[in-house]
């Protein structure tokens, strides 16, 4: 491979007050039908209701949260649902965007890496990105799960919506689905020639290209291009080297086909090209200003080349500052219609791989503070058959779903003991290969039933059989044998070298229809993560395995629609219960090694509401409202964890020089329990879409606006560095010419508010700083 390098204080929203009075209207004795009645007599329709215009209403939105289509306002779980339109209109144009949108959801990038998406919803998130972690919050592509957090921030081909659940995912999503699931369905090929295509161009030298085109060969074979393309300079300043950091990179290419066999036999078959490259990387507020003369965020660490230091064994001792992720996915869908019911052969591969190098530290020098270097491959096949249908009152789904995924990870840690008035002294502090291996095998049903013409009962469940196994080579010359980072030395320090984990995982509710318009429901859940090993370890005792993740979610709420179908109030009060959660920390050792560990430090105990209004007050005009509100904690903090915390208070007390129970696992440096990571007690999201004439023929006009409000969160597990409450706006305004072009100009973060995003080991990173772009799209049909 070539060397690889890169060129490149808040009052909160009135808002609330009104919403969470909607909220209490639509928990009162008050039917939807006799509000609807009472809208109709006061403003009646300006033409007759056989002719109104489907704008007029909110769009009608069909889900696939149960594992099968349903209509979102009958489904008894939380989910947030983002269909094309709703997309466009918030210039949505990749999943790291959509976390904006959903209440008590925080979507970021993971420190270091540009093409991996952290996810935290209700308190349950995952910051690890080596392939011996799973992220809580899962990700699906066309009903494909997406294990590797480390290539999760995809820009978007064609899609047809993106369905967020909030809460475990056990049964019918399986496995690391503890804090939710993010499910993006990608649009089928048409029936007719059609497509479009788009450029555009923006801040920080940004340009953006992406296409699609239905091509339908007969009248039972349809296929579908689809093509993206963004890339910016970056917009972080090193002022050592002069590089500029934390770019954007990303490009793909897709083909699909819709065969129809005949005999109620359909196959989708998929196959995509995906390179996603950037950093993102600490940076700083200089003389408190969020930028430095040139107009960009600044950092100082001094690596750039491999410039004639000791180094790493294999590739990666030639890669620079950089990040290069590659992807290929296949995935097929083979469904075959029965009498009542369908059954589905859903089979899914991916290759993803991953090199970089990274420099955490700030030491100017050409082998960095503190450098990782990376050399993955990983590998996935998933095969699920799917069952479901109905029979009588009885609606249902059952499968079975098996995975097989191999990892293979090169990876090197490098650290400068930099002497004041010396030399600096680069150790490499580990480099080993890593080969872990994940089989796991799944048994699922569930099934709705009609109690009464108004009372459904969901009773499921979920058998899962998790084996794991992991492989240490040294790749260090000269290392005693006893400090070998190797299979034997861990199994010699009593660490497992596999595991096998099984466990079933049940969901029951109850559901009441109370009229067409309004449903009542409420729900127990339980899921789990797999557990793993913490391979960052640089020693073998340090290669310490953590054991499972298990949760029970405690459900109640609403689903009502008002006002003929424009007005929409969804509801959900929630009792998160989790024991022995994976926490992840980041600390420094007394050597000045930075450490990465997880562990089953404590429990967790969360509870809040989720509100979620929209509505269709003219045509036209669309609104909403999403409020999130919980009260995350750390509970039953294990016994290690407590007699840390004593020492660390007593190290305090005795003003001890050096303090070494303090900061670190979620002891923080007062001695204190933290608060849990990146989960604020409060967030808002707000705006409006508005379509409107502009007295111009055949040319109309759009704009929305949203704001974004996350309160105070901690932005790191140990050291209470907390990110401040702050509103992002996000705008756009779109000029639409015969329903074949679009002029669109659009910024994100636009008033350029600052906040940190995450914190490590004394370095903070900045979120985006605004953004804007103008776009053309021209459709052809």
């Amino acid at each position: 491979m070539r060397k690889i390098q890169q060129n490149k204080n808040h009052k909160k929203p009135v808002v609330i007050a009104v919403s969470l009075a909607l909220a209490l209207c639509s928990l009162s004795s008050i039917s939807p039908l006799a509000i609807n009645n009472a809208w109709s007599q006061a403003a009646p329709p300006t033409k007759p209701e056989a002719v109104k215009d489907a704008d007029d209403k909110l769009e009608k939105i069909t889900v696939t949260a149960q594992r099968r289509e349903q209509e979102l306002q009958s489904v008894p779980l939380p989910v947030s649902t983002f269909t094309a339109r709703d997309l466009e209109a918030r210039n949505i144009t990749s999943t790291l965007k959509v976390g904006g949108y959903i209440p008590n959801m925080v979507a970021q990038n993971n420190t270091g890496l540009g093409t991996a998406n952290v996810y935290f919803i209700r308190g349950l998130g995952n910051t690890e990105s080596i392939a011996t972690f799973d992220p809580p919050v899962g990700t699906y592509v066309d009903d494909i799960y997406i294990a590797r957090q480390n290539a999760n921030n995809f820009s978007f081909f064609d899609v047809e919506r993106i369905e967020v659940l909030r809460g475990p995912q056990g049964t019918l999503f399986g496995r690391n689905t503890t804090g939710g699931a993010m499910n993006v369905i990608l649009k089928k090929p048409g029936n007719k020639l059609q497509g479009y295509v788009e450029f555009g161009g923006g801040s920080f030298g940004g340009t953006s290209s992406r296409g699609s085109v239905d091509i339908p060969i007969s009248e039972n074979v349809q296929t579908k291009f689809s093509y993206y393309y963004v890339n910016d300079d970056g917009y972080v300043n090193n002022i050592i080297t002069g590089q500029k950091l934390n770019h954007q990179d990303s490009r793909g290419i897709r083909g699909a086909v819709l065969w129809r066999l005949g005999n109620g036999v359909t196959w989708n078959l998929a196959i995509d090209d995906v390179s996603d490259n950037g950093l993102s990387v600490f940076n700083a507020v200089v003389g408190g200003d969020r930028i430095s003369r040139s107009g960009l965020l600044i950092n100082n660490p001094g690596f750039f080349t491999p410039a004639g230091a000791p180094r790493f064994a294999g590739e990666k001792n030639g890669y620079g500052m950089a990040n290069e992720t590659k992807s290929t996915s296949v995935s097929s869908n083979i469904n075959f219609l029965l009498s009542g019911a369908s059954i589905n052969f859903i089979t899914g591969v991916r290759d993803t791989t991953q090199k970089y190098a990274i420099d955490f530290g700030n030491t100017p020098v050409s082998t960095g503070g503190f450098t990782i270097a990376n050399d993955a491959r990983h590998k996935q096949f998933t095969q699920e058959i799917k069952l479901a249908g109905d029979l009588g009152n009885l609606s249902y789904v059952t499968g079975v779903f098996y995975m097989d995924e191999k990892n293979r990870t090169d990876l090197g840690d490098l650290l400068n003991l930099a002497f004041t008035g010396g030399p600096n002294v680069p150790l490499v502090l580990a480099d080993r290969l890593i080969n872990n291996n994940t089989k796991s095998t799944a048994f699922y049903a569930q099934g709705d039933y009609k109690l009464t013409s108004k009372l459904t009962a969901t009773v499921g469940a979920r058998y899962t059989d998790d084996k794991k196994d992991i492989d240490y080579i040294e790749n260090r010359i000269g290392i005693a044998a006893a400090a070998q980072l190797t299979t034997a030395n861990m199994r010699a320090a009593g660490i497992p070298t596999s595991v096998n984990n099984k466990l079933v995982t049940p969901r029951f509710a109850l559901a009441y229809q109370v009229d067409p318009d309004l449903m009542f429901f409420t729900s127990a859940t339980r899921g789990f993560k797999s557990g793993g090993w913490n391979a960052r370890g640089t020693t073998p005792a340090l290669l310490t395995p953590f054991g499972i993740e298990k949760v029970w979610s405690y459900e109640a709420g609403w689903r009502a629609s008002f006002l003929d179908n424009r007005l929409r109030i969804n509801g959900t009060a929630f009792l998160l219960d989790v024991k022995d959660l994976q926490t992840s920390s980041g600390f420094l050792a007394p050597n000045g090694a930075l450490s990465f560990i997880i562990q089953n430090f404590a429990g967790l105990r969360n509870q809040g509401l989720e509100l979620e209004f929209s509505a269709q007050p003219m045509r036209g005009l669309t609104t909403f409202v999403n409020v999130g509100v919980q009260d995350p904690k750390y509970v039953d903090i294990g016994p290690g964890i407590l007699a840390q915390q004593a020492a660390c208070r007593a190290s305090i007390a005795a003003n001890a020089a050096t303090r070494p129970n303090c900061l670190q696992g979620i002891v923080n440096a007062q001695g204190n329990i933290a608060s849990p990571v990146r989960s604020p007690k409060r967030s808002i999201n707000t705006g409006f879409a508005y379509a409107f004439p502009t007295g111009w023929t055949n040319i109309r006009a759009s704009t929305s606006v949203n704001f974004s409000y996350k309160g105070r969160a901690n932005a790191n597990t140990v050291a209470s560095v907390f990110a401040v409450a702050q509103t992002i706006t996000n705008a756009s305004i779109s000029l639409l010419g015969s329903n074949t072009w679009k002029l669109t100009l659009d910024c994100s973060n636009c008033t350029n508010k600052t906040s940190i995003t995450a914190s490590l080991a004394g370095l903070n990173y900045i979120n985006d700083p605004r953004r804007y772009s103008l776009k053309l799209n021209y459709a052809f049909r």
